[in-house]
């Protein structure tokens, strides 16, 4: 038989299909020939594989008996070499779904695996054909498509299936998952299956899908973050010099971070950097040791109390580490990581807030509670916080040298205006961003009653946005430090506008950001606590206690009232004339008055001398 003749064959039971589905629907069964013809049409030439896998979804529903042959025709079809006859049959699939919602899910299991493939115009119509699918029955298809990334052992359409559920589901999850419970049940009961063995990139996606899912915005978040915690290995012990340990370790830290800061407890990754990694810090690479310490200064306005009271000690005695003494700094000749202290001054300035009572054996601050034990160990006490004290003038005084270093330079960059300077000139500016950060958290640690900046009372560098850079070359250290108002922490204009870490004055575009300088020493520059600097208002005042009091004498001797306010030397007459007029009304109104209060009094003596002599008589 021709090829022509086999498609005439097929148009011909089609249309016997056809007709006995418009006239009498109950019978159509017993036709079952008819659609046998078009099941073997997948058997023929092209053009016969063309037209049968676009008859074969026509009349599916008709024949269940025939239901699984078809299907078996399909995918021979999905096999063929010539493109387009595996894109139609593609496309065939989902009416089969439409028909007969109960086939999806072998449906989505064919269609799964042909996510392999390596043609754009063949994956984008398995895609299309599973997005369809899902609006039919979405827990057919999920699960499907897990089943797939369990048993998958090149890696090829776990990856590929992972895409697809994060690019088409989960856009769609106002829609596909959000009213419907039971899919967003299923969804996560088979992401915690697969879970078990994922790469970091894996985890991440899966993480931001479970977040998203409405049964876990409410108390069963904790889940989420105990899924976090066990994918950090938390229990286990922690290889400083292990890399992928420590990237998996803070990629779990930013995964959880916004359920810290939705209230969330904290107290596991805190007492895993506390009691693990903060001790190994000077065993950490140089990159690690910044991600770590940026990762905690994230964490740090969420922690609790409790948590705070446990890790600051290991913060302190790593920021001790960082910053050296007067003394050390000339034996040793360390170098000061500003970026690195930065962020220690942060949690600092945060854990310190929340555990005030912990001070005292920490660093040696006391905060007087009226209580005995504000007394005990007081010189072990104020022997530590003589050190304290000492390591963060010796940081201020450098810090200031890098910031007029710093200022000098960008304000050259700025003069020279040149477009090859761009990337130094942002490196420069955040690097005095950082310095003046530094700068503010000394400050108010070195106060008499010391204060601590709570969330962004401290201008970090990594909260400031690159593109809005303003800096600001008039902040200097040798400025006075003000007392802080009472109703709010201090803020310093300088610093009010800034941007991201720390790099050299002289950093080009390859230079690192936060790069360590030398600690100098150089005379020290008291910090001192004014209520401001000198004015014009204040000199005159001071001029006009030390003036002559000849003035007011004279003023005395005309019968006026003493005032501290100085007659211009020149008036005009109209004005003079006034005054004299004004001066002698208020002398007569005076003298009236005076001249009534004597007759009344006088009145009042007679009365009363009259009474007594009456009673007397």
């Amino acid at each position: 038989m021709s090829e022509s003749d086999d498609i005439s064959e097929l148009y011909r039971h089609c249309d016997i299909l056809d007709k006995a589905a418009d006239t009498s629907p109950d019978q159509i069964s017993d036709l079952k020939e008819s659609y046998e013809v078009i099941l073997k049409g997948t058997k023929g030439s092209v053009k016969a594989k063309k037209l049968a896998a676009q008859l074969i979804p026509r009349h599916f529903k008709h024949f269940p008996s025939l239901q699984e042959d078809a299907m078996n025709h399909l995918i021979d079809l999905c096999e063929e070499d010539d493109l387009q006859v595996r894109v139609l049959a593609v496309k065939s699939f989902v009416p089969l779904g439409k028909d007969v919602p109960a086939v999806v899910p072998k449906v989505a299991d064919v269609l799964g695996q042909l996510l392999q493939s390596e043609l754009a115009v063949e994956l984008s119509g398995v895609n299309e054909a599973l997005s369809q699918l899902l609006s039919i029955d979405a827990k057919g298809v999920l699960h499907a498509l897990f089943t797939q990334m369990a048993t998958d052992d090149s890696g090829l359409l776990r990856e590929k299936a992972i895409a697809f559920v994060y690019q088409h589901v989960f856009p769609q999850r106002a829609l596909l998952l959000h009213p419907h419970s039971d899919v967003e049940e299923l969804l996560a009961d088979e992401i915690k299956k697969v879970l078990v063995d994922v790469t970091g990139s894996e985890f991440k996606t899966f993480v931001a899908i479970l977040s998203s899912l409405r049964i876990f915005q409410g108390e069963r978040c904790v889940e989420l973050l105990q899924l976090i915690a066990e994918q950090a290995h938390l229990k286990g012990q922690f290889q400083p010099s292990d890399a992928d340990s420590i990237e998996r370790l803070l990629s779990c830290i930013n995964m959880a971070l916004p359920f810290f800061q939705r209230g969330e407890p904290s107290a596991r990754f805190v007492s895993y950097l506390g009691a693990q990694v903060l001790p190994a810090f000077d065993q950490l690479s140089e990159e690690a040791r910044l991600s770590v310490l940026r990762s905690l200064a994230q964490m740090a306005p969420s922690v609790s109390s409790h948590d705070a009271r446990s890790i600051l000690q290991a913060v302190f005695d790593v920021l001790k580490s960082q910053v050296p003494t007067k003394e050390e700094a000339a034996a040793k000749s360390p170098k000061i990581n500003f970026s690195h202290v930065e962020c220690l001054l942060y949690v600092f300035h945060q854990l310190a807030d929340k555990a005030p009572l912990s001070l005292k054996e920490v660093c040696g601050m006391r905060l007087l509670t009226g209580q005995p034990s504000d007394f005990d160990a007081k010189q072990q006490a104020d022997d530590k916080l003589a050190d304290f004290r000492a390591r963060l003038t010796f940081l201020h005084d450098n810090t200031a040298l890098y910031i007029k270093q710093l200022s000098t330079s960008l304000r050259q960059l700025q003069l020279l205006n040149e477009p090859a300077d761009k990337q130094r000139k942002e490196t420069v500016g955040t690097a005095l961003v950082t310095c003046q950060a530094i700068d503010e958290a000394v400050k108010m640690l070195l106060l008499p009653r010391p204060q601590f900046l709570v969330g962004d009372a401290m201008h970090v560098s990594w909260k400031q946005a690159t593109s809005n850079m303003q800096i600001s070359l008039k902040a200097d250290a040798s400025q006075r430090l003000k007392p802080p108002p009472k109703h709010q922490l201090p803020h310093k204009d300088a610093i009010s506008n800034m941007c991201p870490p720390a790099a050299a004055a002289n950093a080009g575009p390859s230079t690192p950001v936060a790069q360590s300088v030398p600690a100098t020493g150089g005379k020290r520059r008291p910090i001192k606590l004014s209520g401001g600097g000198s004015s014009k208002r204040l000199q005159q005042q001071a001029q006009q206690q030390q003036q002559p009091a000849a003035g007011h004498k004279q003023r005395h001797r005309q019968g006026h009232k003493p005032t501290h306010k100085q007659t211009p030397k020149h008036k005009p007459a109209a004005s003079i004339a006034g005054a004299k007029r004004k001066a002698v009304q208020q002398s007569a109104d005076t003298s009236a008055k005076r001249q009534a209060l004597a007759a009344d009094t006088s009145a009042k003596r007679q009365a009363l001398a009259a009474d007594t002599s009456a009673k007397r008589q």
